[in-house]
């Protein structure tokens, strides 16, 4: 490339529209991956300049930056589209308790955090590095609060209780490392978003509590070559109350740790008791399962007579039976599917109030009352499909079950959980954990598997 004397003259260069152009260069130079010989021409021919303009920006040096990651930067928001925070010390995790497509699309909407850490390892750069992301929400960490103005927000792709995937980790662990040296931020100003969040509600008794949010008890920061800190600086001054269930996270991380004499009893019973699957009983709430998602349209709750409601419909939420299910940010037909293996048609009910667009699916099966035969969506007569019909969605079948081939040979290990239905000659339906003794099945018992 010419270099930038090569190719204006004298009066080019002291004509006032020049200047700026150069002065221009030498403000954005930071920004000019390709344009190192502008840079350096700009900075010979005005080097008062060139200087006062290296003070403004903090003596930073102008280099390319290479990443130790798979960087993504399509999805990338302008840069005019949020702020520049007033300071950033603090890196902040979350999960974003859905899949890839759906938090991506949510997360470019609402500006909801700096970068979007895929299963496969690929980061998204959403919103950019220093400018503010609306990730933290109420939050309140050391005496300040909302700190979406003070830190980088990273979204994990995946739910809160189940593990990161190693690709996760090892795009996270450099991608953290660069931002920290970029920002001077300390391991210890390495936090999980449940390590910041507060609400104030009827399960806080209206006062600043801990436990609005789960994000990040899933995050093994060995992994991540952070000295993760454990302690909560704002329960120990008294500005919230804490959570028992991420207490007993962060003292069972500190037990594994070595630390000990910490005052909370045995944390990994604590830690099983609520990491179990999500049922309330005991101890397990609503709040203390979904957060402060308890009562939004996206959370749905299945009693055990699997009568299915959203979050948003319950006002009474102790009058919720022992037993119900919960099921986070997801949505009515996706619950269905998991939550009720085999689905009965009531009385007033129709198939498409409670299958939706599968009702003619060749997976949809259809077993009438009274009836063993199976009946695919894509050709039952719902003329003929009233109450008391049983419906199994994502199903392949039926198989029969014979002496040479039992319920594994068509199920694999599912053959004994809700994912394989047994249909018995005389039309009763029961599923796989329903069946104490699979020696004893009755001949001509067909099996339907649902699709995991």
């Amino acid at each position: 490339m010419d270099s930038l004397d090569d190719r204006l003259t004298d009066s080019e260069i002291e004509s006032p529209e020049r200047r700026e152009l150069i002065g221009n260069i030498l403000r954005g130079g930071a920004l000019l991956a390709a344009s190192s010989s502008i840079l350096a021409a700009a900075e010979s021919l005005f080097p008062q300049e060139a200087e006062a303009q290296r003070s403004r920006a903090g003596n930073r040096s102008v280099q390319r930056v290479e990443h130790d990651y798979p960087l993504n930067t399509s999805h990338q928001l302008p840069a005019n589209r949020t702020r520049t925070r007033p300071s950033t010390d603090y890196i902040i995790l979350h999960n974003t308790q859905g899949n890839f497509q759906g938090d991506l699309n949510v997360i470019k909407k609402h500006a909801k955090a700096n970068y979007l850490v895929n299963k496969d390892g690929m980061v998204y750069s959403i919103v950019r590095p220093e400018k503010w992301a609306n990730h933290a929400g109420r939050s309140i960490w050391e005496g300040r609060e909302w700190l979406s103005d003070y830190s980088i927000g990273i979204e994990i792709v995946g739910y809160n209780f189940e593990p990161l995937t190693d690709r996760q980790y090892t795009s996270l662990k450099p991608l953290v490392e660069e931002l920290q040296k970029r920002y001077g931020i300390k391991d210890r100003e390495v936090l999980a978003h449940f390590q910041i969040a507060y609400d104030v509600n009827h399960w806080t008794n209206w006062k600043k509590g801990r436990g609005r949010r789960k994000d990040g008890i899933n995050i093994d920061w060995v992994k991540l070559g952070i000295n993760h800190r454990t302690d909560d600086p704002d329960v120990k001054a008294g500005r919230v109350i804490p959570d028992e269930f991420l207490e007993a996270i962060l003292a069972r991380e500190e037990r594994r740790k070595g630390i000990f004499g910490i005052g909370r009893e045995d944390p990994e019973t604590r830690v099983t008791e609520v990491l179990g699957p999500n049922i309330i009983e005991g101890k397990r709430t609503a709040w203390t399962i979904a957060g402060d998602d308890y009562n939004q349209p996206t959370t749905f709750y299945v009693a055990p007579n699997n009568t299915i409601t959203a979050g948003n419909q319950i006002s009474d939420w102790g009058a919720i039976a022992t037993g119900t299910k919960v099921y986070t940010n997801t949505d009515l037909a996706t619950v269905i599917r998991t939550a009720r293996p085999i689905i009965t048609l009531a009385q007033g009910e129709t198939v498409w109030s409670n299958v939706q667009s599968a009702f003619n699916d060749a997976t949809t099966c259809y077993v009438l009352p009274d009836s063993k035969d199976v009946i695919k969506g894509n050709k039952a007569n719902f003329n003929r499909i009233g109450p008391g019909t049983r419906i199994v969605l994502d199903c392949t079948g039926p198989y029969e079950i014979r002496r040479d081939r039992g319920p594994s040979r068509y199920a694999g290990r599912e053959y004994n959980t809700d994912n394989t239905i047994y249909i018995f000659p005389n039309g009763e339906m029961k599923t796989g954990n329903q069946i104490p003794n699979f020696s004893t099945l009755p001949k001509e018992t067909q099996i339907l598997v649902r699709k995991k």
